[in-house]
């Protein structure tokens, strides 16, 4: 009902004004508003915003009835408030550093990396359930999904094997996982962020003579990489890196035969091997190598190193450090009915 020169709104938010169409209560009449070619508008229009919807005010000389009944169509767009949440923590941690570090010195501070986790598994359904039956294998897929992702995703503590097992048995409709895992890795192309290489006992790195000199020695540090990796730790293009007390070494691609023409050098050994004099080729898999000077060794330092994974496979427990955190990568699984 329209009365005098008030305001009558619309009943929906976000509406299209140029869409309006006002009539009489049998949309017999049509009144005209203002954008009509006429030239003397019934109504005119009150434009809205997001929390006030559009309205029509009789004019002066409006044949609308004053206290009369109309019908207004119109179209309108559905409104959606979205909500931003910033995180904060990355810009309060790069002001303290700004704040403490030398005037010549450029220190970033990055969020978390994400660690995609892969696992393939062979599940035993319960007897009865019947693997033929489609709605009840998505059923149990489903429902272990949900179980691997609740356990998961967004986790800051390593991932163990009995975890994922005991996660997939108590999923609904199955009875029991065989065991070993077919596969619980890093996902391929992921990145792992700061591998500890322990060198503090005397045994933990071999000096490969053939590629040392009067001034410096290629050292071979015995602890594997937690990963695969390829030679050189990945792709130019992604961030690889050497470390020794927390400074980072001149990483070679090429030539590792050459470490020793200088100090502080470092090649990345990956899944392939590497033609070691002393050391058989497999053995040498997804290690370190550095340079340092006669005299030195690598038990009097810290190392670790940041690489990108080459390939996902076989089954292991999954750490992550204060600088990671776990997300559920391909996950796979073949059925069968318990007997």
């Amino acid at each position: 009902m329209v009365s005098g020169f008030y305001v009558e709104s619309l009943f929906r938010l976000g509406a299209d004004s140029l869409s309006l169409v006002v009539t009489n209560s049998t949309s017999t009449v049509t009144y005209a508003g203002p954008y009509d070619p006429g030239g003397t508008p019934d109504y005119t229009i009150v434009e809205g915003d997001a929390t006030n919807p559009v309205g029509i005010r009789r004019t002066q000389t409006s044949t609308i009835p004053d206290g009369g009944t109309v019908l207004i169509t119109y179209q309108y767009a559905e409104n959606f408030v979205v909500s931003y949440q910033t995180n904060l923590v990355t810009s309060a941690l790069q002001q303290a550093l700004d704040d403490g570090s030398h005037a010549t010195a450029l220190v970033l501070a990055k969020e978390s990396v994400q660690v995609p986790v892969d696992i393939t598994a062979s599940v035993v359904l319960k007897k009865g359930t019947g693997t033929q039956q489609g709605d009840i294998r998505n059923l149990a897929d489903q429902s272990i999904r949900n179980n691997l992702q609740y356990l998961v995703s967004g986790s800051v503590q390593a991932l163990r094997r009995s975890d994922v097992i005991t996660a997939i048995d108590r999923s609904d409709y199955v009875s029991y996982v065989v065991v070993p895992l077919t596969k619980m890795a890093r996902a391929v192309n992921s990145q792992v962020v700061r591998d500890d290489l322990d060198t503090l006992a005397l045994g933990d790195a071999f000096r490969v003579d053939s590629w040392s000199n009067s001034q410096y020695a290629t050292w071979l540090i015995i602890q594997q990489l937690t990963a695969p990796t390829d030679n050189g730790g990945g792709p130019t293009n992604e961030f690889r890196g050497v470390y020794q007390d927390d400074v980072a070494l001149d990483l070679q691609t090429s030539a590792p035969q050459n470490l020793a023409q200088g100090n502080g050098r470092a090649y990345i050994i990956g899944s392939g091997g590497l033609l070691v004099p002393g050391y058989s080729q497999d053995l040498v898999k997804n290690h370190v190598l550095v340079s340092l000077p006669i005299g030195d060794a690598p038990s009097n330092h810290k190392y670790w190193t940041t690489y990108m994974v080459r390939y996902s496979e076989g089954e292991q427990d999954i750490a992550v450090n204060q600088m990671e955190y776990l997300v559920l990568g391909s996950v796979r699984f073949t059925y069968t009915e318990d007997r």
